[in-house]
């Protein structure tokens, strides 16, 4: 039997990444949605490859067709270096499963840490730093999905109402991104719209004061993350690329 394709799923951006659950003691090993979070100074976009973006519709759907249906299983890079709300809110916090979003149901895969900003952070309440693994923050997240599929179709709609059913290859990959369109300073509080309370129950971000990131990303071998290159170029074009206060999150 010829090897499966290695189908590539990238995030970058105002993004929540789930599980089923939304209660706080959630088990948070396997996720079901990618939320790109509504936000008027934000675009929710993407990207069929290195081809033109598209912007989406707000609150709209992407669906992907002709690859595995299950729950994303997070590998130990994704778990380590994207900010999990669960630890960065305070109780009762819960996941809103209707936060006003593009909906992005997820295909089964492993999700993974793929590159990290340059620049370390630090979340608080108050004066209280919260643990976590690292100090580093994940730029850009990847699924990797397995086909035998020679083609992917993925459906979305766009700004201007316009229904898409297109086709990608299987050896291909997907961009997904919600970005600020002008500031250079994203600002974090804006992932309290994945949640059920006000941004006031979140936690501050900071600098510390040697801001160098230095922890390696390990992930598998078989996860080439093929496209890294390509999809480097295009988001390094956004002006909050050094910015991890415009990462993706996760729940819980």
């Amino acid at each position: 039997m010829a090897d499966p394709f290695d189908f590539e799923i990238y995030f970058f951006g105002l993004i929540c990444i789930h599980g089923k659950d939304p209660s706080r003691n959630a088990d948070g090993r396997k996720k079901v949605r990618a939320m790109l979070l509504d936000d008027s100074e934000h675009t929710p976009s993407i990207y069929l490859g290195s081809e033109t973006r598209n912007d989406l519709k707000r609150k709209s759907h992407v669906i992907f067709q002709l690859l595995p249906e299950d729950e994303a299983d997070r590998l130990d890079s994704f778990d380590k270096f994207a900010p999990h709300l669960r630890d960065l809110t305070k109780d009762p916090t819960k996941l809103d499963l209707n936060a006003a979003c593009v909906d992005i149901k997820l295909p089964a895969g492993r999700l993974v840490t793929v590159d990290r900003y340059n620049s370390r952070a630090q979340y608080k309440f108050g004066d209280v730093v919260v643990p976590r693994d690292t100090e580093c923050v994940s730029r850009l997240t990847m699924l990797n999905v397995k086909t035998f599929a020679p083609e992917v179709r993925v459906l979305f709609t766009t700004k201007d109402s316009v229904h898409h059913d297109e086709p990608v290859s299987s050896s291909g990959f997907v961009l997904l991104t919600n970005a600020e369109r002008d500031k250079a300073d994203g600002d974090f509080k804006k992932h309290s719209k994945a949640t059920d309370h006000d941004a006031s129950y979140l936690a501050d971000l900071h600098e510390p004061g040697d801001p160098r990131c230095r922890d390696p990303i390990q992930n598998p071998p078989d996860i080439k993350a093929v496209h890294l290159p390509t999809v480097l170029t295009i988001i390094e074009t956004h002006p909050v690329f050094e910015h991890p206060e415009c990462s993706n999150t996760q729940w819980p």
